[in-house]
């Protein structure tokens, strides 16, 4: 593997050196605040919440306000912490149900790990983003293009930031930067290849576009849309009423 390494001279290409100093600048501090049981940061996603998700399958009664995608993302990522747990819940008597849930609900040590994973995923996404804009500036001008923009963005002091923590705005850049560089190649391959781009164009129907509509889940929606519906009653009701008024008054004084 390392000779495969050689042979793409990856480590003469500036980018491995940029992706290599953001890793080092997003993985300092990441276990800032831990151990902890939950979350006091405004916003962050608690431990458990994936992990709850996942056990009611995202269903039955389950509703959140974080998008539906990332936390199966962060579920899917929790579960080997949930088979060791589910190991550890094992005796000769069988399987310990109150003891599995004290472990993934309650046990700091399990939901300081779930808190961990969850901020390397925001980590690891925050490397995307970096290398998905490199890609794009140099599909769109050239390689130099590329490698400026990666420095300049890895130098955000705000994605160094989001890249620390358990919250969405990484991910919600990630999954747009993904289909922005889709789009990319699509368009610059659309007289070079035909097969490329019907290939390209199905990943980008299929894939990203179901993906970044799922971001938004339906509950939340929902919540949305009855909100909107109390404002737009309110609305209607005072416009109404004004409305009625002043025709009353116009009618008044014609009379006069």
């Amino acid at each position: 593997m390392l000779n495969d390494l050689k042979q793409k001279k990856i480590f003469k290409e500036p980018i491995f050196y940029i992706l290599l100093f953001c890793f080092i600048l997003f993985v300092i501090g990441i276990n800032w605040g831990l151990p902890s049981t939950g979350t006091w940061q405004s916003d962050s996603f608690a431990p458990d919440v994936p992990v709850q998700g996942l056990v009611r399958g995202f269903s039955f009664g389950y509703y959140t306000k974080y998008p539906l995608v990332h936390q199966i993302v962060l579920s899917i990522f929790n579960i080997p912490v949930l088979i060791f747990a589910f190991i550890k819940s094992l005796s000769l008597n069988g399987f310990d149900k109150e003891l599995l849930k004290e472990l993934i609900f309650h046990d700091i040590r399990y939901l300081t790990t779930f808190t961990i994973i969850d901020r390397f995923v925001s980590l690891i996404m925050g490397l995307f983003i970096v290398y998905l804009i490199y890609l794009s500036g140099k599909e769109l001008f050239n390689k130099r293009v590329g490698v400026f923009s990666a420095i300049i963005v890895s130098l955000n002091p705000v994605l160094n930031h989001y890249s620390h923590v358990a919250k969405v705005e990484v991910s919600y850049i990630f999954w747009a930067m993904l289909a922005l560089y889709t789009l990319i190649r699509v368009v610059k391959f659309s007289l070079q290849d035909i097969g490329r781009n019907i290939w390209l164009s199905l990943v980008t129907i299929i894939v990203l576009i179901p993906v970044i509509a799922l971001f938004s889940p339906l509950q939340s929606n929902l919540v949305i849309l009855s909100k909107f519906e109390k404002v737009y009653r309110s609305v209607g009701t005072w416009w109404n009423t004004n409305s009625n008024s002043v025709e009353v008054g116009s009618n008044s004084s014609e009379h006069h």
